[in-house]
């Protein structure tokens, strides 16, 4: 049902954000790739992933509604 669905689909973003982290060279890029990958993983609390990526909870959230709304392009996109 729609559950597995949902489930699927996080584990193909999964899949996605762990490639486009491997294929990335812009250390910036990177780091939100890695904030996103840790994200939707579920294993981590906010604080700890903005923690980790060097940023504030703030931004680490501001990545995520780019990243939801516009998908790599919207998150990678230069200001």
């Amino acid at each position: 049902g729609e559950e597995t669905t949902l489930q699927a689909q996080e584990a193909d973003l999964s899949a996605q954000l762990e490639e486009r982290f491997h294929q990335e060279k812009d250390a910036r890029n990177k780091v939100r790739l890695l904030a996103m990958r840790m994200g939707a993983s579920g294993a981590h609390a906010s604080q700890d992933i903005a923690d980790i990526c060097g940023v504030s909870r703030a931004t680490f959230f501001e990545w995520a509604k780019s990243f939801r709304e516009g998908g790599f392009d919207a998150l990678l996109e230069r200001e």
